[in-house]
């Protein structure tokens, strides 16, 4: 059973496959870790797969959560969630490793699969302009990866709609009263394409899903 901490995640020791060795990302050194929020994350990732960050609320952004590890190790995205409860988005998490771990791969401009989120949640691309304000650890993590630009790693952001219309913060009828709780943090020109072109399609997850 997984254990949460506000500062990450412990839960059983992952065990490797070669498979999963050569998805590492090679480039990639571990960050020197002098505090033990540092070492808490690389020590996560480097036993469980990834670390989970938990952002505590401030009078300009909600409480949100994002992972770490899941581009050092998978070359996979690492992912980012706001306005949920801290169980809510590690059960998330949880379940996003494991299909990522069993070669699934989650894209952004999709919607996301019930199985994995619960509710209906889509993905969408973080802009770079969002990386210093909302993945300051994950910078740090991935500073080998140079530091001309913040976005040396990619993310995505999982948004879920207004309740209990269902309604997605770029559709017309959204509740902006969600607006605080959900801070929607990719790049506008692409969203724009994304909902003009109605490009939700669904990731074909195929047999990664039935690990969950």
């Amino acid at each position: 059973m997984t254990a949460i901490k506000k500062d990450g995640i412990q839960g059983k020791e992952i065990l490797e496959t070669p498979d999963q060795h050569s998805r590492r990302l090679k480039p990639f050194t571990y960050p020197t870790a002098i505090r033990n929020s540092e070492k808490k994350i690389i020590d996560n990732v480097r036993n469980f797969g990834f670390h989970i960050v938990a952002v505590k609320e401030t009078d300009d952004t909600p409480e949100f959560f994002y992972t770490i590890g899941l581009y050092s190790q998978y070359q996979h995205p690492e992912l980012l969630i706001m306005g949920v409860h801290v169980s809510a988005a590690a059960d998330i998490f949880r379940r996003a490793h494991t299909i990522i771990k069993n070669g699934g791969a989650i894209q952004p401009w999709i919607s996301l699969p019930e199985e994995m989120t619960h509710t209906p949640m889509k993905s969408v691309a973080i802009d770079a302009s969002n990386y210093t304000a909302f993945l300051g650890y994950g910078m740090w993590f991935y500073r080998s990866l140079g530091k001309s630009r913040p976005d040396t790693f990619p993310a995505i952001q999982f948004v879920w709609p207004d309740v209990p219309n269902d309604i997605y913060p770029w559709d017309e009828g959204y509740d902006t009263g969600f607006s605080f709780v959900q801070n929607v943090l990719c790049n506008d020109q692409s969203l724009n394409q994304a909902v003009e072109r109605n490009a939700w399609g669904a990731n074909n997850f195929g047999a990664s899903l039935n690990s969950l």
